[in-house]
């Protein structure tokens, strides 16, 4: 369906018209597995439904006696060898006496919706939106004749590309020369491009996408004039996308060498949803004049390649190209600091010369919290006639005018590239929270700067993990289905989570720990569902690390809307000792339909004795003795914070948790316990932040 072997699209066109027949009539029971379609051909239908509206013994129920029947065109669930054995075969109007566990796997169905549900007629019947709107779709491509005329394909469902020459409008021409086209252009796509002569010049593209979804849209324009400046154009562009102004990066990666005067280089566009039933304006326009268009393309995100500055998500590290961020500190010799791509193996495809001693650029970065951070510089550590180190102390870095002591990481030195090896110096800098600047200086000749990298030692580790993508099976009850991965309920991370369709379904997951030390860990399942609250499901998990039973706590923060019958959210284990090295997460169902979508574990970098309260700061609960429903006042003195209030048991087990901000003076929260057992409790109020607790006993009648 995406223009994959277009030797083979009539085949696939045939075989999807032959599955069409298959569901119209043409199948072991001669059945049409659509309801009620008498009035449009059908002789023999599916009319009964496991569905609310068309419910058992109403009139809406089947075609018997004087019952309307349902509505005509729903899509019934159909064969499923893998359904209850013990359902009674029904079809059209006919009851017989065999059971659906004795048929033959195609003819394994039932119409039969009798609310006996130990039959379990969803299995065969429920008409499921999932594949009724897949049979409109593929029946839309053969009504509306576009089998016949090619369109089935969908080419460029995951990318397509326009020259820009090809289809253009002038959006704006400010000056002396004309928004135009420029043919027999060495370099450029297509041999052609659009030219943007002058400052505000902007030309207009259109994209049709034939498949809805999440694109990413990269333009390819004219990036600079000559190899001395590959990029000096790349940000001289505004991109505008459906008339939204829209944040680009340049794809390093992508950039040409000059030919005619002209390097090229793709610009790639935050992603954005494009719809298929819209047609979408991409405008380029010129900020300074000189500057020109090549091509226009839509791409899947995931062909994207990743120029970002490394650290991913929730990472503490940041890097940056040198060549894309230094300013020049000094430069007393014969050649200037420059960027270059002559030598390969750097990074980002560029670097900067810094050809003579004493020659210092510097290189901004903001700290986010103050710290210790890992400074890691990227550089030409030696060369081919000595040897890969030699150039590695030539080299001083500076933080805030303190010099910082720096080593060279052996593992990261590069085979050699020309005259070069590239590798990794590496320091530690105490550094405050803001704006900083890394200065480095040369103090030899030749030398080549790369990339720098800083990384905060103290914050916090966290690693996530798909379940579906590691785990191992210990106990599979397999009475519903057995434990698989599946990708229909929408919502989940990485659009796929794990079935855990029977009570006692339980898998391990391996994970690693870096180092030793305290840890959360969140494990993200099905909580509640549309029939019961939000919430109902949350405490249906068992959760053990390295085979002990943990205590977890749903994090109420974390719950989803509603996507079918599913609200996710993370249940978790608040506090966790860990050694380092490698550990088992186990996730046992207590119950019927769990999912397990994937869990997180997060270092408490904290590692303090907890403090006495602020002074003054005191709690009171009231009515106590009390019947489940009560207050609890907090007297501060501080500035504005948010406080953490929980109750647990005797056992330690969480039974309610709220944050609440609070200012100077006193501060109410109101608790509900209504539903939990007479008994005594503890009451926590607590400042996570400053690592203090205050308890207080509270007794429920």
């Amino acid at each position: 369906a995406y223009d994959l072997k277009p030797e083979n699209h009539a085949r696939y066109t045939e075989r999807a018209q032959g599955l069409l027949s298959y569901l119209h009539g043409t199948n072991p029971l001669g059945l049409c597995y659509l309801s009620n379609m008498y009035e449009y051909g059908g002789d023999l239908c599916a009319d009964e439904m496991w569905h609310s509206w068309f419910r058992f013994d109403t009139q809406y129920d089947n075609i018997e006696g004087d019952n309307v029947g349902p509505a005509p065109g729903f899509l019934s669930g159909g064969a499923n060898p893998q359904g209850s054995g013990a359902m009674p075969i029904k079809i059209g109007t006919e009851q017989f006496s065999e059971t659906t566990g004795s048929q033959p796997f195609q003819k394994a169905f039932s119409v039969n919706n009798d609310a006996n549900v130990s039959y379990g007629p969803w299995a065969y019947n429920e008409p499921a939106i999932y594949y009724n709107s897949a049979y409109v779709k593929l029946l839309a491509f053969f009504a509306a004749g576009a089998a016949d005329t090619g369109v089935f394909s969908q080419a460029g469902a995951t990318g397509d590309c326009q020259e820009a020459e090809s289809g253009f409008a002038v959006a704006n021409d400010a000056g002396s020369g004309a928004v135009a086209e420029v043919t027999g252009a060495a370099g450029a796509s297509g041999n052609a491009y659009v030219r943007l002569p002058d400052a505000e010049d902007a030309a207009t593209f259109t994209l049709d996408v034939p498949v809805s979804g999440v694109k990413q849209v990269t333009v390819r324009v004219q990036t600079g004039n000559d190899d001395a400046a590959p990029k000096a154009l790349a940000d001289k562009y505004t991109v505008t996308l459906n008339g939204e102004a829209t944040d680009y990066q340049l794809d390093t990666t992508t950039l040409t060498v000059a030919i005619d005067g002209r390097i090229w280089g793709e610009l790639v566009l935050t992603a954005s949803v494009l719809s298929n039933n819209l047609d979408h304006e991409v405008s380029v326009a010129a900020q300074t004049g000189g500057q020109a268009v090549d091509r226009v393309c839509y791409r899947d995100p995931r062909d994207v390649p990743n120029g970002g500055n490394g650290g991913g998500n929730g990472s503490t590290q940041v890097c940056k190209e040198v060549e894309d961020a230094y300013t020049i500190v000094s430069d007393p010799g014969d050649f200037a600091i420059a960027a270059d791509d002559f030598t390969a193996g750097s990074s980002g495809g560029q670097y900067i010369n810094m050809f003579d001693p004493g020659d210092e650029v510097a290189v901004s970065f903001t700290a986010g919290a103050a710290g210790s951070y890992e400074l890691r510089v990227r550089c030409r550590v030696g060369e081919a006639d000595t040897s890969p180190t030699n150039m590695a102390g030539s080299y001083t870095v500076s933080v805030g005018g303190t010099v910082i002591e720096m080593t060279l990481d052996e593992s990261t030195v590069s085979e050699l590239f020309d005259d070069t090896y590239w590798g990794e110096i590496v320091g530690q800098a105490d550094v405050a929270a803001g704006d900083f600047e890394v200065q480095v200086r040369g103090e030899e000749m030749w030398l080549k700067l790369d990339r720098i990298c800083i990384r905060n030692e103290g914050a916090a580790f966290q690693l996530c993990g798909e379940a579906e993508q590691a785990y191992e099976v210990i106990a599979d009850e397999g009475s519903n289905a057995s434990i698989g991965a599946d990708s229909f309920t929408p919502g989940s991370s990485g659009n796929s989570y794990l079935n855990l369709f029977d009570p006692g379904d339980e898998v391990a997951i391996p994970f690693e720990v870096p180092t030793a030390g305290r840890y959360k860990l969140g494990v993200r399942v099905r909580v509640g569902e549309a029939s019961g609250t939000t919430t109902n499901l949350a405490d249906k998990y068992t959760i053990t690390v390295d085979g002990i039973v943990q205590t977890t706590v749903l994090d109420v923060a974390t719950i989803t809307e509603l996507f079918d019958d599913t609200y996710w959210g993370f249940i978790e284990i608040e506090e966790l000792d860990l050694a380092a090295g490698d550990h088992t997460l186990g996730v046992r169902s207590d119950h019927e339909w769990l999912k397990l979508d994937q869990f997180c574990l997060t270092s408490l970098t904290s590692t303090a004795l907890p403090t006495p309260a602020p002074a003054g700061t005191r709690i009171t609960v009231a009515p106590n003795p009390n019947g489940g429903q009560f207050q609890v006042t907090v007297d501060w003195t501080r500035a504005a914070t948010d406080l953490q209030v929980e109750v647990l048991d005797l056992l330690g087990r969480p039974l309610h948790r709220v944050s609440t901000g609070v200012r100077a003076g006193a501060n109410t929260t109101a608790i509900d316990l209504s539903a939990v057992p007479a008994g005594l409790y503890l009451l926590r109020v607590r400042d996570a932040a400053a690592n203090w607790v205050i308890s207080e006993r509270v007794v429920v009648r």
